[in-house]
Order: C-alpha cells, then structure tokens, then sequence
C-alpha cells in the first residue's frame, strides 16, 4: 500500500482549519478526564491514534457512499446519544455526591466509550471541515490517468491528521499534576463539557420537532 507524501502533509494542513483545530482543543480539555494513572496517561494517546486512523480508513469510504452525514440519520444520532451519555459522565465526575456509575469497571468502560467518540468525532470534525482537502487526494489524477489508492490516502491523511493531537496531548499529560490542581482547568472542563451537552440536546430536541412535524405531514396527506 502507497502512502503518499502529500497525503501526510494534507492532513498535517487540516489541523488548521477552524473545526479541527477548535476540536483539538476540546480534545486537550477532556482528555484528562479519562486519564486515571501515569500509564493510561501514555496509552489513552496511541489508543486515540489507532482509532482514529481505522475509523478514517475504513468507514470514511463506507459514509461518504452511503451519504450518512446529515444530522438526522441514524448514524449520527447513535453518535449522539453515546456522547450525551458520555458527557453525562463526565459532568457527574466533578461531584462526589452526584457521581454516576464510577466503579473502577465503570471507569475502564467510560474510558473506552470517551476514546471511541472523540475518534469518531475527530474523523467527522475532519470531514466537514478538511472536505476539499480530504477530495483533493482522493479525485482522479489527470496526469498519471489513475485514481490514488483510497485506504492508502487516507492512511496517510489521517497519520498526518493524528500527529498534531499525540503530540499536544503528550506536552498536556506533563503538566497534568499541575493542572489538576488549578480551579480554572476544572472550570474549563466543566463548561467545556456542559457547553456540548447543551449543544446535543438542543439538536436532539431540534432533530425530533422535525420528525413529528414530517409524520404530521404525513398523516395529513393520507
């Protein structure tokens, strides 16, 4: 499998789109989270890394084919509603006395669940934001009269994509005894995380008007 060399640097360039680069730092802000002890503290990045590139190899092609992008498909509610759980959560952990499901099993699972969704925002955040990139490498080369091999771009488009967030990551998990001790790090978790739960309610909310009012519509025509 080729992995070109453009197709690193296009993901490298993507970071510095507005949704990828604002998703970075929600990233950074949540990552701490899910971070229990000095060893999870190194692999939660690799693990983050390794999802993400499989989720773009593998289910980029399969989305874009099937056009399961727009807010209402059962792709991206599913996506949804794993992340007001997941939120949730995380919300629940600044208070002993509201902390829900937080059992060291429970933890372990969270922690899996969080990686997974920030994957699978990461490679979505990228789609939306990087789409011209991300097209530019994957359309027909009129020069060389070939299409580029598609898992080997996007291999190397989100190898490229992937190294900005291990690399902030590691630099944030060096400071992370001193940043657990300061109210505003807390602070900034906190709204970071209640400011996207809102977010997700509100499209959910939005998502279900719009579906009773179709089913209206619908009645109201037979």
């Amino acid at each position: 499998m080729k992995l070109p060399l453009h197709t690193l640097v296009s993901g490298l360039v993507s970071v510095l789109t507005p949704g990828v680069f604002l998703f970075l730092l929600v990233t950074v802000v949540l990552f701490e989270r899910i971070e229990y002890s000095s060893t999870q503290r190194k692999i939660n990045p690799l693990l983050f890394s390794l999802f993400s590139v499989l989720i773009a190899v593998f289910l980029i092609p399969e989305i874009i084919e099937s056009g399961n992008l727009n807010d209402d498909s059962s792709y991206i509610l599913l996506l949804d509603l794993l992340q007001i759980t997941f939120l949730l959560w995380i919300l629940s952990s600044f208070s002993a006395k509201y902390q829900l499901f937080h059992t060291q099993a429970w933890k372990q699972f969270f922690r899996f669940l969080g990686l997974l969704i920030l994957s699978w925002r990461l490679v979505l955040v990228s789609l939306s934001s990087a789409g011209p990139i991300l097209g530019a490498i994957l359309i027909y080369n009129p020069e060389t009269e070939e299409f580029p091999n598609t898992y080997g771009a996007l291999l190397g488009f989100s190898i490229g994509l992937i190294i900005p967030f291990i690399v902030v990551l590691w630099l944030v998990s060096t400071k992370h005894h001193s940043l657990r001790s300061k109210s505003w790090w807390r602070m900034t978790q906190l709204i970071t995380a209640g400011v996207l739960l809102t977010g997700l309610l509100m499209r959910l909310v939005n998502i279900i008007c719009l579906l009773k009012k179709t089913c209206d519509l619908a009645s109201g025509i037979t």
